[in-house]
């Protein structure tokens, strides 16, 4: 009975909020239409259902232009085959083809065929699902192919050369202050950066090039005989004291002690390089 109660002045609350929306609605266009017409003119003045009627007229003609600019958007044009559906089409066609190469081991010409028949008879978007899907994990034999060129390890040279003894030491005191790195634990650590740039790319493993050089850490070769190391570099640290790294890398010299980088991680300034690959 209570809850019932309750029920009933909710609605009754909720009813009169609506009422009173309304009711200040009705009063607005009473106004507008004061202003618009003189007390001496009250017959022409608008009445609510006019307000209405001309609302809808107006969202109608909207929706219509609105139509039309969609419509002249996405019209195939008079370019021909410059316009811009036209392009789009061609383009899909050539990606099915290639699909249609790899998958049905059809020759050129036969893939180029089919892949316009196929456009032209059936459902464009099962087919640009079926292009999607086969691209959508990563194309390890292009990728080798770029590893084996030697560029990475010639970009990195070049890289290491402009890495400051801060650059080398932040990502390692990260990894044990902040991480809580376990010395003298069996666990393999690898870049867990967000690498949004090859610059970036190039960087981060130039900082693992220089440790290996520095005989800071040691190679933990790849289980798959394909595997590149460089571009997933993995590793253990032979050294794993961190004042004796710190001593290294800055030579025995002045170096940023951990105040310095406690306040670059404390501002967001200290990016995240290394993760154990044991961690979380």
């Amino acid at each position: 009975m209570y809850i019932d109660a309750v029920l009933l002045i909710a609605i009754a609350i909720i009813l009169y909020s609506i009422y009173k929306k309304i009711s200040k609605m009705l009063t607005l266009l009473e106004n507008e239409s004061r202003v618009l017409y003189p007390e001496n003119d009250a017959d022409n003045r608008f009445k609510v259902k006019d307000w209405l009627r001309l609302i809808y007229y107006r969202s109608n003609a909207a929706m219509y232009s609105l139509e039309n600019i969609d419509y002249a958007l996405n019209y195939d044009n008079p370019a021909g085959g410059n316009s811009a559906p036209a392009k789009r089409i061609r383009n899909l066609i050539n990606l099915y083809a290639e699909y249609l190469i790899k998958t049905e081991q059809l020759s050129q010409s036969e893939a180029e065929a089919r892949a316009v028949f196929e456009f032209s008879e059936f459902d464009i978007r099962e087919l640009v699902k079926k292009i999607n899907d086969s691209s959508s994990g990563r194309n390890w034999k292009k990728i080798g192919q770029f590893f084996v060129t030697g560029l990475l390890e010639k970009d990195c040279a070049i890289q290491a050369q402009t890495l400051i003894p801060h650059d080398i030491f932040a990502p390692i005191w990260d990894l044990f202050k902040k991480q809580m790195y376990v010395k003298n634990k069996e666990c393999p650590v690898r870049i867990e950066a967000y690498e949004n740039s090859y610059k970036d790319y190039v960087k981060n493993r130039s900082i693992v090039l220089k440790l290996l050089d520095l005989g800071i850490i040691a190679k933990v070769e790849p289980k798959r005989p394909d595997a590149y190391w460089l571009g997933d570099p993995t590793f253990r640290f032979r050294i794993d004291d961190l004042e004796e790294i710190r001593s290294i890398i800055y030579m025995g010299g002045s170096f940023h002690d951990d105040a310095f980088f406690e306040s670059r991680y404390n501002e967001g300034s200290l990016d995240r390089v290394f993760r154990c690959s044991n961690f979380p």
